[in-house]
């Protein structure tokens, strides 16, 4: 069944215990009940190499040498070039494949994962109670949901009040920024205009000028409202230090500088340069501010800086100290590809985390460290959580906007494929061209707001479920 389930054809059961439950409770005509010895091509029932195996249960701990993938190998049971996953009592999983090739990802690993209950079978000298090889070769396509491990009901935000962006601080607060000023209208009457010729003439400049703005920051007993300040910009993004200060970054500037530090009650105490084309910012655990560019910001010359060539942002990603000066300037690997905008940024432990156009590298800086850096098959990622060596990457293009991906980073980090372990479908409810009102990741957490839902999913917590689903 957990193979028949996902849309596997040809289904072979065999096992002598098993049999007669197989054949009678079957009610799935894809599905054929055999006796035979598992390890035995000839005996099964089928035709050719199997393209996936589910060893449910015990199979694994009552083998006498707990050898049975080479014993599978030597009779020629798999496709060639398949990928075997073994699954351990403790929850990790090592990747083997027979000819040596390098290794594969598995899409439906989710559906076919240990049974639930399996933690409970003896253990083995080797750990072992279960086992999954899988040949991705006519793997079927498709997603499952993986549910957030805890999702919360946001409530309005005050009347008046219309937001213009979420941010996740770096204690794990969600925190918006709003105005009072009506963005959104002029935007939509702007967008709606065929040909750019607007009778009146837009307003964005004024309402920003004329604007002001609130911080709100999310509570047990909702959204708690904090200080007010000029608006300024019609695109702020926001940070909050570890001492309560407030970071007001506008994402495009026309030469002036673009960052404000706020007191804890809104008061400006400096403001500094971080160039145009800002996609991210983001403040670490030890305070230092994160940047990652779009491709304006880039390739544009807008700004400079004493003994520096080229302006920060044409690396795509800088981190800064809080007065704005700059702590560092990280290495972007040539053989990673060019980095045209910088989609997904997530500070984490000791640096930040990167995943940008064109190549998608997921890519690991850390001030004063080399560059660590994997390459990435899931194209259009907008968000990144990592824990240990295991990593969520949310959104995509078109059909994958709504796609949730466990990766699995092997080695040292020296242009390695990341393995994808297993894809599902968040819950968006969006469609078309929307966009959520946030999807980010901070440090082992991936947030997705959509509408009044506020989403997280924990990488540590969807390793397990993969483990057991």
């Amino acid at each position: 069944m957990a193979l028949s389930e996902p849309g596997y054809g040809n289904v072979i059961a065999r096992d002598e215990t098993l049999f007669n439950a197989s054949r009678s409770s079957s009610q799935d005509q894809s599905i054929k009940a055999v006796v035979a010895d598992l390890r035995d091509r000839g005996g099964h029932g089928g035709e050719g190499a199997a393209d996936a195996m589910v060893c449910m249960g015990d199979t694994i701990t009552h083998c006498d040498d707990c050898d049975l993938g080479q014993s599978l190998e030597q009779a020629a049971v798999f496709a060639d070039g398949s990928d075997r996953l073994v699954h351990r009592r403790d929850g990790s999983s090592s990747w083997s494949r027979p000819n040596g090739v390098g290794k594969r990802a598995c899409h439906s690993v989710s559906a076919v994962g240990v049974p639930r209950g399996s933690h409970r079978h003896p253990r083995c000298e080797h750990g072992l109670t279960a086992a999954i090889w899988i040949a991705p070769v006519r793997a079927p396509e498709y997603h499952l949901a993986m549910s957030p491990y805890v999702t919360t009901s946001l409530s309005p935000i005050p009347a008046g009040w219309q937001a213009l962006h979420h941010a996740i601080l770096a204690d794990g607060t969600l925190a918006a920024i709003v105005t009072d000023v009506d963005l959104a209208s002029e935007w939509a009457r702007i967008h709606a205009s065929p040909d750019g010729h607007l009778d009146p003439p837009g307003r964005i400049d004024d309402l920003t000028k004329e604007g002001s703005a609130k911080l709100l920051s999310w509570g047990e007993d909702g959204w708690k409202e904090g200080p007010v300040f000029p608006l300024e910009t019609p695109h702020p993004l926001l940070g909050r230090f570890a001492d309560g200060r407030w970071l007001v970054v506008g994402s495009r500037t026309r030469g002036d500088p673009n960052a404000r530090i706020l007191s804890p009650d809104g008061s400006l105490l400096t403001r500094f340069m971080l160039g145009d084309g800002i996609e991210h910012v983001a403040i670490d655990d030890l305070d230092r501010i994160w940047v990652g560019w779009f491709d304006e910001g880039i390739f544009g010359r807008g700004w400079s800086v004493p003994g520096m060539e080229w302006p920060p942002s044409s690396n795509g990603v800088a981190c800064f100290a809080p007065d704005g000066s700059i702590v560092a300037v990280p290495t972007w690997p040539e053989e990673a590809g060019l980095i045209d905008d910088c989609y997904a940024l997530t500070p984490a432990a000791s640096g930040a985390w990167v995943c940008a156009y064109t190549d998608f590298a997921l890519v690991n800086f850390a001030p004063g460290e080399p560059t660590r850096w994997w390459r990435n098959a899931l194209v259009g990622a907008k968000a990144i959580a990592i824990d240990g060596n295991h990593m969520l990457l949310a959104g995509g293009y078109g059909s994958d906007a709504a796609r949730l991906a466990l990766v699995e980073l092997d080695q040292r980090g020296s242009g390695e494929a990341a393995v994808t372990l297993a894809t599902w479908q968040m819950p968006l409810r969006l469609a078309g061209s929307e966009r959520p009102m946030l999807l980010t990741g901070r440090a082992d957490t991936l947030h997705l707001i959509d509408g009044d839902r506020w989403h997280r999913w924990r990488v540590g917590d969807v390793v397990t479920a993969l483990a057991y689903p």
